[in-house]
């Protein structure tokens, strides 16, 4: 149901002075309704007359108030009916309303941001800050290339590579993944200076960096 905004005298009183300024010309609109019960009839011709203006801005003004969906003009042959829809009354409260809801968004906004921080911390050997932070560079690399790690189930696979070529060493699982963040290799492998040190262990004083370069 419509509710009707009570027009002061004074601004009543007012509207005696033409032609009328849009503010005046909407009062009377309102005060019309307010006494047809939501509705009058009027003509172009009527209105010209009470607000002392043309016709071109008379149907200006009803257009207006139409598109802001504050009347709904019905026209017959003869007369216009105009239905009150809303009031600027009503119109102003949510307006002053809105800046307080969206100043609400913008403070919850760095909460919300600050919460997506604390989850993509997430920590990958909790007993190792170093080898957690080469872990965690590898997988920025991984994204640099394209090539994330994607689910969870490849992330533990690949921290199991990791466990089986370093054999359970820290200092070594960081030396080997340094390796592939360095030269951007999507997968880690064992570590080149590992191999060719286990070369020289097994061939002893024969042409080493002969049979090094063969291999």
């Amino acid at each position: 149901m419509q509710e009707f905004v009570t027009i002061p005298t004074y601004l009543i009183e007012e509207l005696k002075d033409k032609p009328y300024s849009k503010l005046g010309a909407y009062i009377d609109i309102l005060n019309m309704a307010e006494e047809g019960g939501g509705e009058f009839e009027t003509t172009r011709r009527t209105l010209e007359n009470r607000w002392g203006w043309s016709g071109c801005k008379v149907n200006s003004f009803l257009s207006l108030l139409e598109e802001k969906t504050i009347i709904r003009p019905k026209k017959n042959q003869k007369k216009t009916t105009i239905t009150l829809v809303n009031s600027m009354v009503s119109d102003n409260t949510e307006t002053k309303e809105k800046p307080k809801k969206d100043q609400k968004r913008t403070n919850e906004k760095p909460k919300s941001e600050q919460e997506q921080t604390a989850k993509k911390e997430q920590v990958y050997y909790p007993n190792d800050e170093l080898l957690n932070s080469a872990f965690k560079e590898f997988l920025v690399m991984r994204n640099k290339i394209k090539k994330p790690i994607a689910t969870k189930q490849a992330l533990t696979r690949m921290m199991n590579k990791i466990e089986k070529l370093s054999g359970g060493d820290n200092d070594l699982a960081i030396k080997i993944l340094n390796q592939s963040t360095d030269h951007c290799w999507q997968d880690v492998y064992e570590l080149k200076e590992d191999k060719k040190s286990n070369f020289y262990a097994k061939n002893g004083d024969r042409d080493i960096l002969s049979e090094w370069r063969n291999s």
